[in-house]
């Protein structure tokens, strides 16, 4: 990173964690794995589904589920998802709000590395989910999402987008809270 900082003089002056600095450790790594775990087990009936029909090369079944994702399978894994999301909720001790803070977060981060690259029908549940979520790092992730986001420009209906809708995707409002503007900085699209 070093060297890559020292050869480009567009980075120069930006902060960048290197070392332990950029590291999770401690409750947030054991979250992030539950959660990673928790969307694996969630796409889990669809990798199966489609590891039937591609006779036994397992390896690239996740690759053809995602390319073949219809609304109704993605869907199905948000409600599975969110199931176990309960579940998990449930069996946690009660009123513990560190740990509840590292949960959300983890999970935030989990869906966006393993479903943002994915197809447009999952990202519009990723940001439907996002979207009812009041944190900060919901509303970085749905920013994220609509910035890199490959799907139409603003105002045009694109193929997995309601007529009526602008945007990259349907815009809903967010309540405006004080608990997650923490970080959240200036433009933040919490209140939009």
């Amino acid at each position: 990173m070093e060297a890559l900082v020292a050869e480009r003089p567009d980075l120069s002056g930006l902060p960048v964690a290197m070392g332990d600095a950029c590291r999770t450790k401690g409750e947030q790594a054991r979250q992030f794995t539950t959660a990673v775990n928790t969307v694996r087990q969630a796409l889990q009936p669809l990798v199966d589904m489609k590891s039937i029909e591609i006779k036994g090369d397992v390896k690239n079944a996740k690759e053809v589920v995602f390319q073949t994702t219809t609304p109704a399978t993605a869907a199905a894994f948000w409600e599975r998802y969110q199931a176990a999301c309960a579940q998990e909720d449930k069996a946690a001790p009660p009123g513990d709000r560190t740990r509840a803070e590292c949960v959300t977060r983890a999970r935030i981060a989990a869906l966006m590395q393993m479903l943002a690259p994915e197809t447009p029908v999952m990202r519009l549940g990723l940001a439907k989910y996002l979207s009812g979520i009041s944190h900060a790092d919901a509303t970085k992730a749905l920013a994220r999402l609509a910035i890199f986001s490959a799907e139409d420009g603003p105002g045009q209906v694109g193929p997995h987008r309601p007529p009526g809708t602008t945007g990259r995707f349907a815009r809903r409002s967010r309540p405006a809270r004080s608990d997650h503007e923490e970080g959240a900085g200036e433009g933040d699209a919490g209140g939009a």
